[in-house]
């Protein structure tokens, strides 16, 4: 398999059998606002960052997070970008989880298709 071959998990035809699970990801994305990766010119994208601290006003944002990320996971697909990651395409976009280094999830990027 190349480096820039796809692996299916899972299709958006699959997931829309789940309306609940699609509506939450949905509202997710739409939702917050969307910061541009300055970081990487070379691959433009945008990104919003997981709220994980104690306070009551980012509960509601860390559990949508992990609800959109358990979708990315349970309905993506595996691609090679310098290392593999589970990616899902909705709408215009392509969603990806950026974890810190011991594995959690961090941010949820997204870049046009």
């Amino acid at each position: 398999m190349s480096c820039c071959e796809q692996i299916r998990i899972g299709t958006l035809t699959e997931m829309t059998q789940n309306e609940r699970d699609y509506a939450k990801f949905a509202k997710f994305v739409s939702s917050y606002k969307w910061r541009p990766a300055k970081t990487m010119p070379s691959n433009p994208h945008e990104y919003v960052i997981r709220k994980t601290r104690p306070i009551k006003a980012y509960e509601a944002h860390n559990d949508e997070f992990l609800k959109a990320m358990n979708i990315i996971n349970e309905f993506g697909y595996q691609k090679w970008y310098g290392r593999w990651y589970t990616c899902l395409d909705y709408g215009p976009h392509r969603y990806w989880i950026n974890n810190d280094r011991q594995g959690n999830p961090l941010l949820m990027n997204r870049a046009l298709n």
